[in-house]
């Protein structure tokens, strides 16, 4: 499975790399893994980027038609950036972090990556913090390599639900507006978002707790008769999910039984809103809580990143340059329990090596035929990167076996 010559997966790849003085040195390929360590070494980048595999050398483009240089594959990739929550958010803001919005990325990640498998059928999907405030998802799949810009743009336009990308809210000012019945991937994604939406948005976030943000919620209803107004203005106590239960159980939906609820007034008929015709529609107050919940909690990504197969995206492993911390894969089973602030930086990484070089003891890679020392191995590097290789031998496997049933075929025929 393990082959010394590298591929045009590899030699055809674009690398780029931002130096110390900013600049920016784009249409980098290497014949091999050690040309690219010598570089690295020699340039000592701040940043490192990975992107498409192209026609031909990405160094040689120069001498190749200009038509003739094109992508030709490509990891499907997707980008998720806790800025574009910072209206949901109440506990960061602009490029922080912490232990309570990072569920709101890990939401993210868990809808997006059951989307991903059972929607698409993808199977290799590697999922990297990306080292700030965000993560990164690399979709390997051959098809998924393969897809055209259209194609990628079609994909992505199915996964979002925000109405222009997340900046364009109805009157009502909800940046979901989906009519019931629900396709089963939005449903699916409802059903999702409801084991988790008290937990990280209402009580995590207290998004429904400042008074402009509890006023968005009831003119999100559009209902006179939710007459919560005076009592929340004169209590500024009461929390979002003694807010959002109110009104649940005004109009009769299941609420969290745990929460302490307000008095509720009597129920109020069903709102309307103007369907094709000028007509009115019946919006059921369900449709209502369900675009509430995932105008509050549905994963939010950068659409331009996935639509471009020449999109450069920061490589796994790099180190951030702000926060010195190392992009590491997830486990997107155990996401809503990954740790930021746990994440190695660089300097914690420098401390393990010199205590290692001290003791001398550099344990083997169990990963690879004919174990070599490795001191990434004692650092807290390891996990990360057997969870990576893993990730790497699966591809491998799947590749050499389509390879092995091709032979198959052709000796059939």
């Amino acid at each position: 499975m393990w082959s010394a010559v590298p591929s045009y997966l590899f030699t055809q790849r674009e690398f780029a790399i931002t130096l110390q003085n900013e600049a920016y040195l784009r249409y980098n390929s290497y014949s091999s893994h050690t040309e690219l360590q010598k570089d690295m070494i020699r340039l000592n980048p701040t940043r490192f980027e990975i992107g498409a595999v192209y026609s031909g050398a990405p160094k040689d483009r120069k001498t190749i038609p200009k038509a003739g240089f094109k992508p030709v594959e490509r990891e499907l990739v997707l980008d998720i950036d806790l800025t574009d929550y910072d209206d949901v958010r109440r506990c960061c803001s602009d490029k922080k972090i912490c232990a309570k919005c990072w569920q709101l990325v890990a939401m993210a990640v868990d809808l997006l990556d059951k989307t991903l498998r059972r929607d698409f059928g993808y199977k290799h999907l590697l999922w990297v913090y990306s080292g700030r405030r965000g993560a990164h998802c690399w979709v390997s799949d051959p098809d998924a390599m393969r897809l055209s810009d259209d194609q990628r743009k079609a994909l992505v336009n199915y996964i979002n639900l925000f109405k222009s990308g997340g900046g364009g809210p109805n009157k009502y000012g909800l940046k979901v507006d989906l009519k019931s019945p629900f396709h089963p991937m939005v449903q699916r994604a409802v059903d999702t978002l409801s084991e988790r939406f008290k937990k990280v948005v209402l009580d995590g976030q207290e998004v429904f707790l400042p008074e402009e943000n509890w006023r968005f919620l009831l003119r999100i209803w559009a209902d006179p008769e939710l007459k919560f107004e005076e009592q929340w203005k004169k209590d500024e106590s009461v929390s979002s999910s003694v807010k959002w239960n109110s009104i649940l159980k005004h109009y009769g939906l299941p609420t969290d039984e745990s929460t302490t609820e307000t008095p509720t007034p009597a129920p109020a008929p069903t709102k309307k809103k103007t369907g094709p015709g000028g007509g009115k529609r019946r919006v059921s107050p369900l449709e209502t809580m369900q675009n509430v919940m995932l105008h509050y909690g549905y994963a939010r990504i950068d659409m331009e990143v996935t639509k471009h197969q020449n999109h450069l995206l920061k490589s796994p492993f790099c180190v951030h340059p702000a926060t010195g911390k190392v992009c590491v894969p997830l486990d997107p089973a155990s996401v809503f329990d990954f740790v930021p602030d746990a994440v190695p930086d660089v300097r914690d990484l420098l401390r393990e090596l010199d205590r290692l070089s001290r003791s001398s003891a550099i344990p083997s890679i169990p990963i690879i035929p004919n174990p070599a020392p490795a001191d990434w191995a004692a650092t807290a590097l390891h996990s990360h990167v057997l969870l990576f290789q893993k990730h790497i031998d699966a591809i491998l496997h799947d590749r050499l076996l389509a390879k092995q049933q091709l032979n198959q075929t052709s000796l059939d025929f």
